[in-house]
């Protein structure tokens, strides 16, 4: 899997950004696509809404209008992973929404001997690059495929 940096879905367009590169070089690849993700794809972007809340501490009704438009990842030279996670808050005043960033949370270890990312950022931010993948990969879209894989892998096998 490749290393993403960034993972955006603006609800219309998902852009993928990720490396291949080292220590002394880094090959930055970007991916656009305009064909809408699988609703899995939403659902991992979602459910780091309760995590945001609680890492900007606001109220469990902050909610209400908040959609996650996207995480940028980062590694540091030691492997510890680190993550940003946009946000878009609905705001009933102003036709523009408020932007949202957590602060910078990370994997490793602060003074007391704790991760700053939690554990269920972690989980949702690995949920988030395995969606991310099955989209790069083309397998996964928000239209439904006409056949299941193993009706494609039969097909294939008989030469059809």
């Amino acid at each position: 899997m490749p290393r993403f940096k960034k993972i955006k879905f603006d609800g219309a367009t998902v852009t993928l950004e990720w490396t291949d590169g080292g220590r002394k070089w880094e090959k930055v690849e970007v991916f656009t696509g305009r064909e809408l993700p699988h609703p899995d794809f939403t659902a991992a972007l979602a459910a780091c809404v309760p995590v945001v809340l609680d890492l900007l501490e606001l109220p469990d009704e902050y909610a209400h209008g908040m959609t996650v438009r996207g995480v940028s990842l980062s590694v540091d030279d030691e492997g510890h992973e680190g993550a940003v996670v946009t946000c878009l808050k609905a705001l009933d005043a102003v036709p523009a929404p408020l932007v949202l960033n957590t602060p910078h949370v990370s994997t490793r270890e602060n003074a007391e001997g704790e991760p700053s990312m939690p554990d269920a950022l972690g989980d949702a931010l690995e949920t988030i690059k395995r969606e991310a993948q099955c989209y790069l990969a083309g397998g996964k879209r928000a239209q439904a495929d006409l056949f299941s894989d193993a009706e494609i892998d039969a097909a294939e096998a008989a030469g059809v």
